[in-house]
């Protein structure tokens, strides 16, 4: 097994010439690769998040086709909810009914930018999350928020999922436990500064913000994330980097050919042990150890973002749109965003 990761060091991540690799355009062309990242390449469609002038705007014009997986929930025959999907949705926000607060906490080492689905489908920029910091955010139940980093526009995770959607359980179990933490609070007659420090991490720091919680609207602990590594499989193999891919090429037409001789040798074997007397069931394996971390993308298809959620709706996604439900949403003021332009 050393022998192995050795030799996928060696082979794939020194990067050696190879009869495959297009002809560098400069004699002394240096390959930079970044490695551990934990994002994707910027996507030249988006702009400057972090060097925006004014928000909340409109940020992205999400097209027909951007749809997420979502789950819901439906009542069976006998009348108990049962989950349902994933299936694809394209996000919206409905109505603005039940208000609520989003404690949102940023724990990547990446700066991020909220954005909030708003009526039509759109992404409008909202906060900046600074890494290790948290800020509230008002808004209301089946209104959606994701999270992008600022300088690649990756799209993080909220709580496991591309996005996160506020449901009625979830404002219900918000009340639950700050009524408990008041009446714990009460009974050992901490005040509300002792009670802060109680609760907060070591070394955390909170963003100043303008917002002033009103009494008896719940908040949602919501947490940035990263995304998880893409695991190597045949099906994922075409979702790593290029150079990966022209490499493990490279390796495998080599240990064939290799195979090759031997067999063609007269008596099978030279005294020389080389890459052709590695057995071919073993190659898949030496791939996966050889695969250079790469972040799952929620763009890419289900077999290749395993381990990203599907978004839970608080109520099922409708098929077809109500034209007098989207002109009373329309008409609603969209969290404070007021005389945008497309």
């Amino acid at each position: 097994m050393c022998f192995v990761k050795r030799f996928c060091a060696a082979f794939c991540l020194q990067r050696r010439p190879s009869m495959l690799d297009p002809a560098p355009e400069q004699p002394d062309m240096v390959v930079e690769i970044e490695y551990n990242s934990g994002l994707h390449p910027r996507d030249a469609k988006y702009e400057d998040l972090e060097k925006a002038k004014e928000y909340p705007h409109r940020f992205y014009l999400r097209p027909a086709e951007c749809t997420a997986q979502v789950m819901w929930e439906e009542p069976d025959e006998s009348g108990r909810l049962q989950l349902m999907g994933p299936a694809p949705y394209r996000l919206r926000s409905d109505h603005s009914k039940h208000p609520c607060y989003l404690r949102v906490k940023n724990t990547t080492p990446h700066k991020v930018r909220m954005l909030w689905i708003d009526y039509n489908g759109n992404e409008i920029a909202y906060e900046l999350v600074e890494p290790g910091n948290t800020v509230i955010q008002q808004t209301f139940t089946t209104h959606p928020w994701l999270v992008r980093e600022v300088t690649t526009c990756t799209e993080l995770l909220l709580n496991g999922c591309e996005a996160f959607v506020a449901s009625p359980a979830m404002l219900e179990q918000s009340r639950r436990a700050a009524a408990a933490a008041a009446v714990a609070a009460a009974a050992s007659g901490a005040n509300a500064q002792q009670h802060q420090q109680q609760n907060g991490q070591a070394g955390q720091q909170q963003q100043q913000q303008q917002v002033q919680l009103q009494p008896g609207i719940p908040v949602v602990e919501v947490e940035v994330q990263e995304l998880p590594q893409l695991i190597w499989t045949k099906e994922t193999h075409a979702y790593f980097p290029a150079w990966f891919k022209t490499n493990i090429q490279t390796l495998l037409l080599c240990h064939q050919k290799l195979q090759h001789a031997i067999v063609n040798e007269a008596d099978g074997h030279d005294g020389r042990t080389h890459l052709g007397h590695i057995p071919s069931l073993l190659m898949p394996h030496i791939v996966a150890l050889a695969a250079p971390e790469t972040p799952q993308g929620v763009h890419f298809p289900t077999v290749a973002r395993s381990c990203i959620k599907p978004i839970l709706l608080p109520a099922p996604p409708s098929k077809e749109d109500d034209e007098t439900e989207q002109g009373t949403a329309a008409a609603e003021e969209p969290e404070g965003v007021e005389d945008m332009e497309e």
